[in-house]
């Protein structure tokens, strides 16, 4: 399994970064390989991931681990 972790110091509050963190209907405008989000985030329901994959139909990732802080952590795993 693989683990990929990061940090950014952003300047902006965490009510504005969690607002975006969880616009998940936007998600396709800044990744192309996301086709679409469905879900919430919330605790024990995590959303499902559609990516598109060049030259691959659409795929469903079913997420499992789903961990959710509010304006602080938002994690699941694929």
């Amino acid at each position: 399994m693989y683990h990929l972790e990061t940090r950014i110091e952003i300047n902006a509050s965490a009510e504005r970064v969690w607002s975006l963190l969880t616009d998940f209907p936007a998600y396709p405008q800044c990744n192309p390989f996301i086709r679409s989000i469905e879900g919430k985030a919330v605790v024990g329901q995590p959303p499902t991931v559609f990516i598109l994959a060049s030259g691959l139909p659409w795929h469903a990732i079913p997420p499992h681990g789903a961990r959710r802080r509010a304006q602080r952590e938002l994690r699941w795993s694929c």
